[in-house]
């Protein structure tokens, strides 16, 4: 019979072997360029998290594969807005811990660096690990920080490559020691993605054309 902890240990090595194979489903977060598009993009990454919690039980960074669904709307050729859903999740024999965030974007594309595309927001995000004491259980608010570059550029269909950071600014963990204390783990990721996007807008014919 296959214990809930081998059933995660498994799954963790398909996940690194899904990700070391196929780059090219990576994940990352990128408008395509023109104005009025709306996108949707979906993938896997590499991540490593920094807990920044005296009294956790798991004191060190931890690494592990990242799954990322993404969807955004270019308003203007400069600027953009977007939803980002990430699940994290730690790749260890020993230990089990798991992240989820959810973050708003707002996306700003520099007219003289097209197609690099700078990525700032905020939301939530979860922590889960092992049950007390031999794992961390916490939430909070998190701030998001990164840029992404999405080749072809102007495509319906287009690979995208991104570097992202997101902090942790709230919230508590019931520690191992029992005691509360203050969880501000910072995520770190770095992917490429497939994104699919519509259409632009037609452009409009004045009367002497």
């Amino acid at each position: 019979m296959i214990t809930v902890a081998a059933h995660r240990h498994v799954i963790r090595v398909l996940a690194l072997g899904v990700l070391l194979g196929t780059p090219s489903l990576l994940v990352a977060q990128a408008p395509p360029v023109d104005a009025q598009r709306f996108w949707i993009e979906l993938g896997l990454g590499v991540s490593r998290q920094d807990p920044h919690c005296d009294g956790c039980f798991v004191k060190g960074r931890i690494g592990g594969p990242a799954a990322s669904l993404s969807a955004g709307l270019t308003i203007t050729p400069s600027f953009g807005i977007a939803l980002l859903g990430r699940q994290f999740t730690e790749f260890s024999f020993d230990y089990s811990h798991d992240a989820n965030y959810v973050i708003a974007l707002a996306q700003y594309t520099p007219a003289a660096i097209r197609p690099l595309v700078v990525n700032v927001g905020g939301g939530w995000g979860h922590q889960h690990g092992d049950d007390p004491p031999y794992g961390d259980n916490g939430s909070g608010a998190v701030v998001a920080a990164g840029v992404a570059l999405r080749v072809p550029s102007h495509s319906t269909f287009g690979l995208t490559l991104n570097l992202d950071v997101l902090k942790t600014v709230s919230g508590t963990v019931q520690a191992a020691t029992g005691q509360g204390s203050s969880y501000r783990p910072i995520l770190f990721t770095f992917g490429l993605g497939l994104n699919i996007a519509t259409a632009g807008p037609k452009p409009t014919r004045s009367a002497h054309d």
